[in-house]
């Protein structure tokens, strides 16, 4: 019987310990407050109020500049400490994948819908819906035909490059007279398959306005290093060639190293339409006669944070464009941080 009682005085001792812990009721208690990170991210629930969500809709197209500008939107939308999410639809999926997506996305709810829309009336009417739903929309790249009022779907968009193709297109020309080449060349666009209808035209239109109306197509492969070999088939098969304009990046890349395989042959002028930034103005912009700045980098900031603009309640213009400057070869590179210090073996003391 005494080791009874002493058993059962030890097990209430032993709660007498354990439950004020358990608890955390007694001042002595203590629950480590949660780490900065997620002290600091926006309050979800419900009602507060407070929460940015952002959803990103792409279609199924695949597009290597569209990577460049998804780097910096995932950045920026970290830095800013706001939910995001991201939707794809499958490589080859027809639109209507992309509107389901789309109508998911705003069942849940979310604050703001950045979508790059689809072709196709089954995005079109995906997004009307989300817009009764009370769910705001911003779109990507363009506009398709039949969202109306064009406030209730502000758009993020480029600048068109009418009046800087015209400029890319003189330099063109002027730097075939520099390089000794036969006036009255042909000239080639060359593009990622799939991509770069309105730069197409517009630097299309800039060669026929300076009298140069045979202007060829080139559609290359969506991949670095396998677009030269279209390039090199167009040259070999068109003698007179001798302006080649890459309108996106892949294009400009598979131009230039045409272009530089083929050097032993053949003297081209070249230009194109892509992001400058340092490293490019340090090496391919000095063998290009010009440039037109598009800028992935500025479009991924400018739709994160017109986005969060949204979110907020606050009004938008109902396009907003990223300037597409033309960009002379004669510009100077800004510097570069070096890896590595100067070396001074040889260089005077300083008294």
């Amino acid at each position: 019987m005494l080791r009874l009682v002493q058993g059962r005085k030890a097990v209430f001792s032993l709660l007498a310990m354990v439950l004020p812990w358990l608890s955390g009721c007694e001042s002595s208690s203590f629950v480590p407050p949660p780490p900065p990170e997620l002290s600091a991210l926006p309050d979800t629930r419900e009602g507060t109020g407070k929460a940015v969500s952002l959803a990103l809709i792409l279609p199924s197209t695949a597009n290597v500049e569209r990577d460049v500008w998804l780097k910096v939107a995932r950045y920026e939308a970290g830095r800013k400490k706001v939910l995001y999410t991201e939707a794809f639809a499958g490589q080859g999926d027809p639109p209507a994948k992309q509107a389901d997506l789309i109508r998911a996305e705003a069942e849940r709810g979310g604050s703001v819908l950045l979508v790059e829309p689809d072709k196709g009336s089954e995005v079109v009417s995906a997004l009307k819906e989300a817009r009764k739903r009370g769910v705001s929309v911003l779109l990507l790249g363009h506009r398709p035909e039949g969202l109306e009022p064009a406030s209730a779907f502000p758009l993020v968009t480029f600048a068109a490059i009418d009046k800087p193709a015209k400029l890319l297109v003189d330099a063109l020309i002027n730097d075939t007279k520099d390089s000794g080449l036969p006036a009255g060349g042909h000239g080639l666009i060359v593009v990622a398959k799939g991509g770069g209808e309105a730069n197409i035209a517009a630097v299309r239109a800039a060669f026929k306005e300076a009298g140069i109306d045979h202007v060829e197509v080139c559609e290359i492969k969506p991949i670095y290093g396998e677009g030269a070999k279209d390039v090199k088939v167009r040259f070999e098969a068109d003698p007179k060639i001798t302006m080649a304009v890459g309108v996106d990046s892949q294009g400009l890349s598979g131009a230039f190293t045409a272009v530089t395989e083929m050097k032993e042959k053949r003297a081209f002028s070249v230009g194109g339409c892509a992001e400058v930034d340092p490293v490019l103005l340090g090496s391919m912009m000095t063998m290009c006669a010009g440039m037109i700045d598009r800028s992935q980098s500025a479009f991924g900031l400018k739709a994160i944070r017109q986005g969060i603009r949204m979110a907020k309640g606050e009004k938008v213009e109902e396009s907003m464009e990223v300037p597409t400057p033309f960009v002379n070869r004669n510009r100077e590179a800004p510097p570069r941080p070096t890896s590595r210090p100067p070396d001074l073996s040889d260089a005077p003391l300083k008294k």
